[in-house]
């Protein structure tokens, strides 16, 4: 029956899965004027000269503001919209004097003058004859590279959906990321309430968590879905600015060097870039792209820094062989991407050159937070033993009770309170010697836990019983009805003796003396009271055993 319960949990998350996966891949069929193909617009559109030409780059450097024309034919729309991907330009949409859309960021500031790429679905009106479409377009920036990046006559539904076939997986991948990256935050707390250092996990969830974002910034779906594109570009920057903080920070604490002072330095110079780019900006003094060659420099200084760190971590041996193996292909995979990436851009190939990054960024912190994930299980497995050992070491093996040191530290509690009082009750095992001289340690064994067991269902239900030594043991009452507790627990403790003597028959009769002292908490020394108990203990068990002979 558990095994079919399993089974059934397993399908019904699969067939949820299945589902999912259908409704983001498979077409309504729907008969109709259902238009499931997309025209390109990009291209045949005229200038206010005639000419016709692209929406690509609609501006030459130090162009401000151009007005194009398309002709529409009536026949051609059937309910589909201007589906657009606009870079760092405001744009007006006319239809026959008829503002269609208006899109009029107001930036500057934290922002600066540009908001980098925004999403755009825009309705047309039907109609039946041919009327000319009008954009009136304006450049944020001067360096001739504003304009669109894709314009498509297509219904809006299905342009959302190939902006999802085609970035869904990115932006998946960018989730799951920032959520592993928030986990190894709060793995790292949980280090730390175990072992006080929690500095590599924290910088290493950080690393997950920028790249994360730095991911998200460049997914055309989340610009779809955010109000504010400019805010993703500020996103993107400024993740590339702080990402060398935490990964040297990280390397430098993996590699045993937390104060290098090239590591201090670079740290420093990145924070001190993001918050110069930020005020440059405020200050309309230069853009974020502006500052990438400073952020670039600083990246390459950290990688050589890193590979420093690494060379001579391993070289002394200051990491295991498995963790410089770990950090040596990390690292390399990270280096050869940025590097890469870097290359494309400053030759010119300015579309997506940050993915190669973007991935190596990503194996690098996969590869790491696997053997940090690693390094944590083994961390709790040796916390456990530790555990497990400190419960051993408060538990007496032979009887289950309390050990000497569980007494000692619940003697410790009871010493440092200022006020009350409790009782001391010492025990001792009458004959013991006997039992093991006579029928064996075994025998004596078996003395002893039948003496714990008798303790523990008198005195153990009114306060703590520990083994403090051989045939020794100890009781402390600290409740505040510790005087009718010892005596309801002594009379028990007799009924629960004769019992056991009576339906064991052990060759030696069970015979526990017992001697008890009251101790004030505000005397600050317990000493004094157990060896009262202790005195009367021995009294005790000098007049059992003259007893014990006059009856004989």
């Amino acid at each position: 029956m558990q095994k079919l319960k399993l089974i059934i949990v397993i399908l019904s998350g699969l067939s949820i899965i299945i589902i999912l996966f259908f409704a983001g891949t498979v077409s309504l069929p729907v008969q109709g004027n259902k238009y499931s193909e997309k025209e390109d617009m990009l291209t045949g559109w005229e200038d206010d000269k005639g000419n016709n030409v692209s929406l690509y780059q609609v501006f030459e450097k130090k162009e401000v503001r151009r007005s194009f024309t398309y002709t529409l034919d009536g026949s051609q729309l059937n309910g589909r919209s201007l589906c657009m991907i606009t870079h760092n330009i405001k744009f007006t949409v006319w239809l026959e004097g008829e503002k269609l859309y208006d899109f009029q960021p107001e930036l500057g500031g934290i922002y600066g003058k540009r908001y980098g790429e925004a999403v755009h679905t825009i309705t047309i009106p039907s109609f039946d004859d041919k009327r000319t479409l009008h954009l009136i377009a304006e450049s944020v920036r001067f360096d001739g590279t504003s304009g669109c990046n894709e314009v498509y006559l297509e219904d809006s539904r299905e342009f959302v959906h190939d902006l999802a076939s085609e970035y869904g997986i990115k932006l998946g991948f960018c989730i799951i990321t920032f959520a592993f990256g928030f986990l190894l935050f709060l793995i790292a707390i949980i280090e730390d309430q175990m072992t006080g250092k929690m500095i590599e996990g924290l910088c290493l969830g950080c690393v997950t968590m920028i790249v994360s974002a730095w991911i998200g910034s460049q997914t055309m779906l989340i610009r779809l879905l955010s109000p504010n594109p400019a805010m993703l570009r500020l996103m993107e920057y400024i993740s590339l600015d702080v990402v060398p903080i935490p990964t040297l920070l990280f390397i430098a604490h993996y590699t045993k060097n937390p104060k290098n002072k090239l590591v201090t330095v670079n740290v420093l110079a990145s924070a001190a870039n993001t918050i110069l780019s930020i005020f440059f900006v405020i200050m309309n003094i230069c853009d974020y792209s502006d500052m990438l060659v400073v952020t670039h420099t600083l990246i390459v200084s950290g990688v050589l820094l890193i590979i420093a760190l690494i060379t001579k971590a391993v070289t002394k041996r200051d990491i295991s062989r498995q963790k410089g193996i770990y950090i040596i292909s990390a690292m390399s995979i990270l280096i050869l991407s940025g590097a890469l990436d870097m290359l494309r851009y400053y030759i010119g190939t300015n579309k997506n050159t940050a993915f190669l990054t973007v991935v190596g960024l990503l194996v690098f912190a996969l590869i790491l937070a696997e053997y940090e994930y690693r390094r944590i299980i083994e961390m709790q497995v040796r916390s456990s033993k530790a555990e497990i050992m400190q419960t051993l070491a408060m538990e007496d093996v032979l009887t289950g009770l309390g050990s000497r040191a569980a007494f000692v530290a619940h003697e410790k509690e009871i010493q440092a309170r200022n006020s009350g009082k409790c009782i001391f009750v010492h025990f001792d095992v009458n004959n013991l010697k006997k039992v093991n001289d006579v029928y064996g340690h075994a025998e004596g064994d078996r003395h002893l836990i039948a003496t714990a067991n008798v303790l523990k269902e008198s005195f153990g239900k009114y306060g703590k019983v520990y083994r403090v030594g051989g045939d020794e043991f100890f009781a402390i009452l600290d409740e505040d009805t510790y005087q009718p507790d010892y005596s309801a627990a002594l009379s028990l403790l007799k009924r629960v003796q004769d019992k056991y003597n009576t339906e064991e028959e052990p060759p030696v009769q069970l015979a526990i003396a017992y001697g008890m002292a009251e101790y004030d908490y505000s005397e600050q020394n317990p000493e004094t009271a157990e060896r009262l108990a202790d005195s009367r203990m021995y009294e005790e068990k000098r007049r059992m055993k003259s007893a014990a002979v006059s009856n004989a």
